[in-house]
């Protein structure tokens, strides 16, 4: 039960890697945060939250600092044994694609579940992201 979504804040530049190769979570390089009943919401929020933070795009750690604060307001349920939290090895129970936000460059896309795959054709910059993607509007 519940409706659970991830997103991950990617500290430096995207892995380079040969075609078809896959990367799993435990080896990107950044801080991930799971919301047990905010699903793609939760994600929407980490959109805006990115670009309320954009103008510390490239200071990676207060970049990140900003956007994860923002979600632990807007996500906060200090009722809830559930809730949401941080990971930084695997991503808890999903069940939609992640939402990568990389701090440096400001760019986002969804990637597979659990893995990360060297697609750049579907990153786009926080400002230009769709997020009728995740079910939100940019109203």
């Amino acid at each position: 039960m519940g409706d659970r979504s991830n997103t991950f804040i990617q500290m430096d530049e995207r892995p380079r890697l040969y075609d078809g190769e896959v990367i799993r979570p435990r080896e990107w390089n950044g801080i991930g945060f799971y919301s047990h009943w905010g699903g793609q919401r939760s994600q929407v929020h980490a959109i805006i939250a990115a670009r309320d933070s954009q103008e510390r795009l490239g200071d990676e750690a207060y970049f990140t600092r900003r956007v994860i604060h923002k979600l632990m307001i807007t996500e906060a349920d200090s009722d809830s044994p559930t809730g949401h939290g941080l990971w930084v090895t695997d991503p808890c129970d999903n069940e939609y694609p992640i939402l990568v936000i990389n701090a440096k460059t400001g760019m986002a896309w969804l990637s597979d579940e659990n893995e990360y795959r060297n697609d750049p054709d579907e990153a786009v910059h926080i400002n230009d992201f769709d997020l009728s993607s995740l079910g939100g509007s940019d109203d």
